[in-house]
């Protein structure tokens, strides 16, 4: 089972050394280690992107009511002890399924080449949608759990506050570029546009969005959201986006061929 755990490949040693880059500078990212993880040979770690793999797989299949412990080791091929060693509780690890996912869509942005700042921030988005678009019950499982938890959880860690540092650190960026007003609290934006996406994902399961209108709906939110703080040509770049991207549902919003590139500098 080591060498194919529950259906997934093992990846590569490329994508192994970009989880250890990340985390040698979590500190200006938007990943954060998780509490339990101990091993660090190159084959371990691949037996740990295996394993958050398949969790994320049973999240998809069966929701977070769904996730076990035990049920979790049986299917992965490993004993109940090494989880709880390697990830300490079911929360921990659906952390460390996050971070590992957001891992991944991290590298993803980093091989399409785009600038710092703002375009950055906005394919990290378009990405995120792509992601929602392509396991939507894995994003309503986690969409549920986020708002069912009490302040405190480690859940809140795991699902908000990923999000927030990396949109404070590409608003900062865009603002010492002159691209956003000077007296706007970046920190105060992130947060805003963190809680803003989470809540279209709630609208979404609620069954007041369609899947399409809400990735549609969490691009047109933050391009609102980035329209009021701009400033001069970034503005106008965006108010442009935000034109194209129309108010037609049918619209996709995430095809590839449609990404939003404002070429800022």
């Amino acid at each position: 089972m080591d060498r194919n755990i529950c259906g997934h490949e093992r990846r590569g040693l490329w994508a192994l050394l970009g989880v250890m880059r990340y985390n040698a500078h979590r500190g200006e990212g938007f990943l954060m280690q998780a509490k339990k993880r101990k091993y660090e040979s190159v084959r371990q770690l691949q037996r740990q992107s295996a394993i958050l793999a398949c969790a994320r797989q049973v999240l998809e299949e069966q929701g977070y009511s769904g996730l076990t412990m035990r049920g979790l080791a049986k299917r992965a091929g490993v004993a109940p002890a090494t989880l709880y060693n390697l990830y300490g509780s079911k929360d921990d690890l659906i952390v460390a399924a996050v971070d590992d996912l957001l891992t991944e869509m991290a590298e993803r942005a980093m091989a399409m080449d785009v600038a710092p700042g703002l375009d950055a921030l906005l394919t990290m988005t378009e990405l995120t949608a792509e992601q929602v678009q392509s396991t939507p019950k894995y994003a309503e499982a986690m969409t549920r759990a986020l708002f069912n938890v009490q302040q405190g959880d480690p859940l809140v860690a795991g699902l908000f506050a990923r999000g927030y540092p990396f949109r404070a650190r590409q608003l900062r960026i865009a603002q010492q570029k002159g691209h956003l007003r000077p007296e706007v609290d970046v920190d105060v934006v992130a947060k805003h546009l963190t809680g803003a996406g989470w809540g279209q994902m709630l609208l979404w399961v609620m069954g007041l969005f369609t899947l399409a209108e809400c990735c549609k709906e969490q691009i047109r939110s933050e391009l609102m959201t980035l329209v009021s703080i701009a400033r001069g040509t970034t503005r106008k770049r965006l108010e442009q986006s935000l034109d194209k991207l129309g108010w037609d549902s049918e619209n996709n919003p995430t095809d590839a061929n449609q990404r939003i590139r404002l070429d800022l500098t």
